[in-house]
């Protein structure tokens, strides 16, 4: 199995918890596998902007917190909606680097007066969840990258404003058999900032592995022929 992750600790905890025998190769996205900075990691989300940005997050919680067990978003009141919406169009906006892509970003996210008052926001409850996590838990999966012995393609974002890409490329060199990417011009969410470039390099990911699939399958009926022959 390859793996591909973007914008998660998915693979960094898998890989903690079980290891790589179930895995071939893996693309990773513009993702740490830190995310509090430490006093010897300062590439943690935000970078050097972290305490500030997590300031507006944890706002954000503690104003909802009063409405967990509200079950419909359009039951919250107007002000809180508001602040809810901007503040997940600021976590967008700061994802994206190019013209082109902040300006999809606002025109899908954007909410005028009496269209959010009827928003029926389905996962918002779900983010705010995800936004308590990324406060209280101390995310650090270094303690394991260095098992990560299968080929890893490092894809980073030169301008991402999520993870600084010279703490990005420490991971490649953190990790034992890998290659980066740096695609200048993008932010973090690399499909949307840089579509042709991200595409070329998925394909040849995914070619590469295509290629080690066939090449054991090939190998495999090679050794059945010959135990064939030597049978006759």
């Amino acid at each position: 199995m390859a793996a591909i992750s973007m914008g998660a600790l998915v693979m960094w905890s898998y890989f903690e918890r079980f290891g790589t025998a179930r895995v071939s190769r893996y693309l990773n996205i513009d993702q740490s596998p830190v995310i509090h900075n430490q006093p010897d990691w300062q590439g943690g989300l935000f970078g050097d902007r972290q305490k500030e940005r997590f300031a507006v997050f944890q706002e954000i919680v503690d104003r909802t917190l009063p409405y967990a067990q509200v079950e419909h978003f359009t039951h919250l009141p107007f002000s809180l909606k508001r602040r809810v919406t901007d503040v997940e169009r600021l976590f967008s906006l700061l994802s994206v680097s190019r013209p082109r892509s902040k300006a999809v970003v606002q025109a899908l996210t954007h909410q005028n007066d009496h269209k959010l008052a009827f928003y029926n926001h389905q996962t918002w409850q779900h983010k705010m969840r995800c936004l308590q996590a990324y406060l209280a838990i101390p995310y650090d999966f270094r303690a394991g990258i260095e098992n990560v012995t299968i080929p890893v393609v490092n894809l980073i974002g030169g301008r991402s404003q999520l993870y600084d890409a010279k703490w990005q490329q420490q991971v490649t060199q953190m990790l034992p058999n890998a290659t980066e990417i740096v695609l200048p011009r993008s932010g973090h969410a690399v499909p949307m900032d840089e579509p042709i470039d991200f595409h070329k390099v998925l394909k040849k990911f995914c070619e590469n592995d295509l290629r080690v699939a066939t090449k054991k399958r090939l190998s495999k009926v090679a050794f059945l022929g010959d135990a064939a022959k030597f049978k006759s």
